[in-house]
């Protein structure tokens, strides 16, 4: 029996070719040092820059757009799916809503660092560029990385990649905006 056969389906956190890629720190859950419920949850900074986002976002956007957050399931084919953060998309692309993950590709997506185990690859990195190339290939017209450790943001287009720090304006959809540090403002230096 492979390793892989012995990891448990809930401890999947996305697909990628079939392949699964699994939350960080299985391995403590492999040898019972953690519950699963342990290994799937979000830090205090990362909760609470995804709610204030949604807030901030929720009140901005006209309403034509649906702000979905909650790690919503993103489907690209069979074998293939990821888990935004907060996705952006706009209500005309949603042609039904239901309890199946959103198989159309949304106008933005914000990911707050990532919960998946990235020891498993020889440079971290590859999962952060790979996740980004997937929703860009997919027609996801940006892709927002926060990065709360060097307190960066990095956004993606099809034809390039900016770095910004949390306390620059970051264009997001249109002529929309948001300044992580305003958005924080007193709940963070």
């Amino acid at each position: 029996m492979t390793a892989t056969k012995q990891i448990p389906e809930q401890l999947i956190y996305e697909m990628d070719n079939g392949k699964p890629i699994y939350y960080s720190g299985y391995s403590d859950y492999l040898s019972g040092l953690k519950p699963a419920e342990a290994l799937m949850g979000s830090s205090i900074l990362q909760s609470l820059i995804i709610g204030k986002l949604v807030q901030y976002l929720g009140n901005l956007l006209p309403n034509d757009y649906l702000v979905l957050p909650n790690e919503l399931g993103v489907h690209f084919s069979k074998g293939n799916w990821r888990k935004a953060d907060i996705a952006i998309v706009e209500k005309t692309r949603v042609k039904v809503i239901n309890d199946k993950y959103i198989p159309v590709p949304p106008n933005v997506v914000f990911e707050i660092d990532t919960k998946a185990a990235l020891e498993d690859y020889e440079n971290p990195l590859d999962y952060y560029t790979l996740k980004t190339k997937r929703y860009v290939d997919f027609g996801v017209d940006k892709v927002i990385w926060i990065y709360t450790k060097s307190r960066t943001i990095e956004v993606s287009t099809k034809l390039r990649k900016e770095i910004f720090t949390w306390k620059d304006a970051v264009l997001f959809l249109n002529e929309h905006t948001f300044c992580l540090m305003d958005i924080l403002e007193g709940l963070v230096e």
